[in-house]
C-alpha cells in the first residue's frame, strides 16, 4: 500500500489548482521545511539550463506530493541526498534496461516497473503532467533532466520511511 491514498491525491490536484502564485511560494517554503533535498533536486533544473515554464510543472508535481503527503496519515523521515541517488540509480538501470528492445518488449518492460510502484497513482499523475505540458514528446536531450527528476520524486516518496511519531 502506498503512503499517498488516491483522494488526498485528488484533493492535492484540486488545491493545485486553485492556487496563486504566492500561495506556491509559501508551500515551496513548507516544503524547504519538511523536504529540503526534494525541493533542491527540483530548483537545480535552473543550472541545467531548462525553461521556467518546463521547471514549473516539476515543481507542481512537487507541491502535489507535499499536499497529498500533509493530507495523508503517514509522515515520511527527510529524504537525503543519499536516498535519492539510490532512486535515480535505480530508475536509470530501469531505463537502460529497457534500451534496444523492441517496442513491445519496452511497453512491457515499463508495465513491470509500473506494477511494483508503491504509489501508482501518484506515478500516473506525473506521467499525466508531464505529458500534458508536452515534456514527454520534446525530443531535445535536456528534456531528460526534467522527466528524471519528477520520476524520482515518485521513487523517493515510495521507498522513504516513515517518521517516527511522537508520543
Amino acid at each position: 500500500m502506498g503512503k499517498i491514498s488516491n483522494a488526498s491525491l485528488a484533493s492535492a490536484i484540486s488545491l493545485l489548482e486553485g492556487m496563486t502564485l504566492g500561495d506556491k511560494e509559501q508551500l515551496c517554503d513548507e516544503i524547504y521545511q519538511a523536504q529540503p533535498n526534494l525541493l533542491a533536486s527540483v530548483l537545480a533544473l535552473s543550472r541545467m539550463e531548462q525553461e521556467l515554464p518546463q521547471i514549473e510543472v516539476v515543481l507542481e508535481i512537487l507541491i502535489v506530493i507535499h499536499l497529498a503527503l500533509k493530507a495523508s496519515v503517514t509522515r515520511l523521515q527527510l529524504i537525503t541526498e543519499a536516498d535519492q541517488e539510490r532512486a535515480l540509480q535505480r530508475l536509470v538501470a530501469t531505463v537502460k534496461f529497457s534500451e534496444g528492445l523492441s517496442r513491445l518488449l519496452q511497453e512491457e518492460s515499463i508495465g513491470q516497473y509500473e506494477a511494483f510502484q508503491t504509489e501508482p497513482s501518484l506515478l500516473a499523475f506525473v506521467f499525466g503532467r508531464l505529458e500534458e505540458a508536452g515534456i514527454l514528446e520534446n525530443s531535445q536531450e535536456d528534456t531528460k533532466y526534467l522527466v528524471l527528476v519528477a520520476l524520482n520524486l515518485v521513487a523517493c516518496v515510495a521507498s522513504a520511511r516513515p517518521a517516527q511519531q511522537s508520543t
